[in-house]
């Protein structure tokens, strides 16, 4: 179980999560620098952001991948910080330091705009 874990509470939404983040068998993951749940494809490098969790359907908070990117390029001026400018990247933005210092935490209530991240409207089922 997570090194995180309070009192026996999980560390993510659920036990299910915290055991399918900590398995290397199960393709869900959790990046702590984008603030970031994904189901990663074990054959590629490619990626799927999840929404919500799949266990206990608590809603996510939003990534942060894309203000990471805009803020070492207007802050910092890396055009290209995970390749090029990879070793100039200061040690903050290599954690979730970043975000937490800059108080981006709370933004579960802030309303998804599905169609940048996914180009549609998300439907829900109920």
């Amino acid at each position: 179980m997570s090194e995180n874990l309070n009192d026996g509470l999980p560390s993510y939404c659920c036990g299910a999560l915290d055991y399918q983040i900590e398995s290397a068998y199960c393709p869900i993951q959790y990046s702590k620098r984008w603030r970031e749940y994904s189901i990663r494809d074990f054959k590629s490098t490619s990626i799927s952001v999840m929404v919500f969790c799949p266990n206990c359907a608590t809603e996510f908070p939003t990534s942060l991948r894309t203000e990471w990117f805009d803020i070492l390029e207007q802050e910092y001026g890396l055009e290209d910080p995970t390749d090029d400018d990879k070793k100039k990247v200061p040690k903050e933005f290599l954690t979730e330091d970043w975000w937490k210092n800059r108080e981006l935490e709370d933004n579960k209530n802030k309303c998804i705009d599905s169609t940048r991240i996914f180009g549609r409207p998300i439907r829900c089922l109920e």
